[in-house]
């Protein structure tokens, strides 16, 4: 079964291949409330520990925005 935390793992695996068409397509299907979720993870989850997490996440965050616009 594929969970969302699985999905939001592909999207970030996605990302640091460089695979930005298939990051996009997974990041443009996430609904408002997933994609808030998804944030989340990026600053609790994926760079807990991280000195630097919250401006990392924040970088992924414009990086994501910036798919999101250019794929509407």
């Amino acid at each position: 079964m594929i969970t969302l935390k699985k999905i939001f793992k592909a999207i970030v695996e996605f990302k640091s291949m460089g695979m930005h068409e298939q990051c996009a397509y997974l990041y443009n299907q996430l609904s408002k409330k997933q994609r808030e979720d998804f944030y989340t993870y990026l600053r609790t989850e994926h760079y807990d520990g991280a000195k630097e997490a919250k401006i990392l996440a924040v970088e992924d965050i414009c990086y994501f925005k910036t798919i999101k616009k250019i794929n509407d």
